[in-house]
């Protein structure tokens, strides 16, 4: 029993400490998506936000095809042989970026096809579209690189490079171009600029990781049996990524070829604001995955059910309070992007809903993939495509904005609950119901008390929005104190003063 405690603290230690750095990235990405749709918003207008987000759209759902499921596997297998068979370790490294460059071909070849047709926005988007491709294999490899760097067992260079470097410096570039040259084209241009630069600092720090990894004994496997390891892995993650990016950003698609870029605009700007509210996932995924790999390859099931548990509760915590805010004073919200958006305001309510319900699942998604099931999350996946899908081309020419809102949340709620019956199923491990209920109560409250307040005493104006954020916040905090020891943040926040303990050192006690 003390031996299992020792290992949930060691690793929910871990997590917290990791979580911290990983947090502040998240919360760059966060901000800087959010300014984003500001910028744009105000200086180019609902119409010129539509085409950049349109192109954004498609060359997010081309990049995540381009990887081909590369930057999953390469979090799913380096933890393992960081373990065991430390020898293969720049072999695979190699075959998983060399994969990347040829799937990063590939697509940029199908999107300059297909720009005609992917470019309902008119003929400044399939401009777009066409120079987007050109950068398509530079970000395939940059994602699977920094996936290489996480990987290994440090999220630093991940952190700094894909989810702080990499925003803030196209922020700053768009920021530029539609001040100075304005319109989408400048704007659209801005934000792939960066990607080049970014590559080649993420390409230096891999081969000093690999170099750190590598020594030491382990065995070594043929290139041929890796190659194989990893096709198996990365085939159906490929089909699952690409299929989760296009949940996250074929609606914008869809909205734009159906409704025109104006209202693909708008809707983009909700779809983006959603976003903030998942930094608390986004943060705990990239520290736990990795471990959660290690703790099913040694078979460490009790440390990994209270690792899942715990982080789940904290991105609950942290989630809530935003969805919640965001639906009761989404009319002044949307009003700082300027006029026109807070027609978004209804399909805002409604996404907040499938946000928040997807949330309390916490990285179900992660635990699934690092049990090395991706064949049956490509199948969850699929399904849930299919939904969408149907329900996107029913209901938005029937219902506009709101029923892209509400495809769009059947389909979170879908994907989330067969992911958890999956998990349940295959890896024997499940939430406790009442536990995440308990923080969803907490936290909920803490911010849905103020905001109705602020709503029902200013109306939907900007003094409601600031004064109900503010008040939320207060009460938030002063929840979170008095029932710190319920969801152990007081043992995370003992565990940042202590010195952190390696996952080698954790497995050393084991073994003796």
């Amino acid at each position: 029993m003390k031996s299992g405690d020792v290992e949930s603290r060691g690793a929910l230690g871990d997590a917290a400490r990791s979580s911290v750095i990983s947090f502040i990235g998240a919360i760059t990405t966060g901000l800087a998506g959010f300014a984003l749709a500001l910028i744009l918003g105000r200086a180019l207008g609902p119409t010129a936000t539509g085409v950049v987000f349109q192109m954004i759209a498609v060359f997010t759902i081309a990049g995540a095809i381009a990887k081909v499921g590369l930057d999953t596997t390469a979090v799913w297998m380096l933890p393992r042989l960081t373990i065991d068979r430390r020898g293969d370790i720049s072999r695979v490294t190699a075959l998983l970026l060399l994969g990347a460059l040829a799937g990063g071909v590939a697509a940029s070849l199908v999107v300059l096809i297909l720009a005609p047709l992917l470019a309902a926005g008119g003929p400044q988007l399939a401009l777009l579209i066409r120079w987007s491709a050109a950068f398509l294999p530079v970000a395939s490899v940059l994602t699977v690189a920094l996936a290489v760097t996480r990987g290994l067992g440090g999220i630093r260079d991940f952190v700094l490079l894909g989810s702080i470097a990499l925003p803030a410096g196209r922020l700053i570039a768009v920021a530029i171009a539609a001040s100075f040259a304005g319109g989408a084209f400048a704007a659209g241009i801005a934000w792939l600029a960066l990607l080049p630069i970014i590559l080649i600092i993420a390409l230096i720090r891999v081969h000093d990781g690999v170099r750190r990894a590598r020594g030491g004994s382990g065995l070594a496997s043929t290139r041929r049996l890796l190659a194989r390891e990893v096709a198996t892995y990365s085939g159906p993650r490929a089909l699952s990524s690409s299929i989760e990016q296009a949940l996250l950003w074929l609606d914008v698609i869809i909205v734009g070829l159906l409704t025109g870029p104006a209202l693909a605009g708008i809707y983009a700007v909700v779809s983006r604001l959603i976003q903030t509210g998942t930094m608390p996932s986004t943060a705990m995924r990239i520290v736990v995955a990795p471990q959660f790999s290690r703790m099913l390859h040694q078979q460490r099931h009790a440390a990994l059910k209270d690792l899942y548990l715990r982080t789940t509760q904290w991105i609950v915590l942290l989630s809530m309070p935003v969805y919640v805010l965001l639906s009761v004073l989404a009319v002044p919200v949307l009003d700082i992007f300027g006029p026109g958006f807070e027609f978004g305001a209804p399909a805002l309510t409604i996404m907040c809903l499938g946000a928040a319900i997807n949330s309390s699942t916490g990285n179900v998604q992660s635990l699934l993939l690092m049990s090395g099931l991706s064949g049956r999350a490509a199948v969850n996946k699929i399904v849930v495509l299919a939904v969408s899908l149907t329900l996107l081309f029913t209901l938005i020419p029937l219902c506009g904005l709101t029923g892209a809102a509400v495809a769009w949340t059947v389909s979170m709620i879908l994907d989330a609950l067969l992911a958890t019956v999956t998990v349940r199923l295959r890896v024997g491990v499940r939430l406790s119901a009442s536990r995440i209920l308990l923080a969803i109560a907490v936290s909920a409250t803490a911010a849905a008390v103020p905001s109705v307040i602020a709503r029902l005493v200013f109306g939907e104006t900007l003094i409601a929005l600031v004064s109900g954020a503010a008040a939320a916040v207060v009460l938030w905090t002063v929840c979170l104190f008095l029932t710190r020891r319920w969801f152990a943040l007081d043992e995370a926040l003992a565990s940042l003063r202590r010195p952190p303990r390696s996952e080698q050192s954790l497995g050393k006690g084991e073994s003796s």
